[in-house]
């Protein structure tokens, strides 16, 4: 039997006052308390945790800006979103470009070799790929593309979908520096 302690990494967006103004608190609140939540319930799984809050509710507040009735109302509720998403798509981006100002800045106290400092590497990358031909919303694509710098991909999932996983899994690779090779696997999308 292991008897390792279980490790655990939790990306937590800052929570400090002194550090964020009032525009970026309102996506950093919604992203600390989902994500304890999150942990909490994921904790009792075995095996090493690592998640990150701040990609995942970034990507649900994404789809929630094309939800509207009981299902934005129960991602409201769960995701800590408010009433007016327009307060958290603007909190969302000025807390990413915030994030993206510090990318490079030197970590005090962290050497990676002799006499240099560490730095913070930064990749933050969102997109939606969509099936072309639906009809979204024009509003909704303006957000996208505006407060999440994610314009929607159309895909012709319906014809291709084996292909299409390919595209979105290199997309995916790209972003990621090759640490995410096969997000979507073999039959994921149908």
């Amino acid at each position: 039997m292991n008897t390792m302690p279980k490790s655990i990494a939790l990306s937590l967006a800052l929570v400090t006052a002194p550090v964020l103004g009032e525009q970026e608190l309102l996506a950093s609140r919604a992203n600390n308390e989902f994500g304890l939540e999150l942990y909490r319930e994921l904790a009792g799984e075995s095996g090493n945790l690592c998640l990150s809050p701040l990609s995942i509710m970034t990507a649900f507040a994404m789809t929630s800006n094309g939800a509207d009735g009981r299902t934005l109302a129960e991602m409201q509720k769960v995701l800590r979103f408010p009433r007016d998403l327009s307060h958290l798509n603007a909190s969302v981006l000025s807390l990413v470009s915030d994030f993206e100002k510090r990318a490079g800045e030197s970590i005090p106290g962290r050497r990676p070799g002799p006499g240099r400092e560490a730095s913070l590497e930064l990749s933050i990358a969102n997109t939606l790929f969509g099936q072309e031909g639906y009809p979204f919303r024009r509003d909704y694509l303006t957000t996208l593309a505006d407060s999440y710098r994610a314009p929607l991909q159309l895909m012709d999932f319906k014809r291709d979908p084996d292909g299409e996983r390919l595209v979105i899994n290199k997309w995916v690779s790209t972003r990621t520096k090759g640490k995410i090779e096969d997000l979507l696997p073999k039959g994921s999308l149908t």
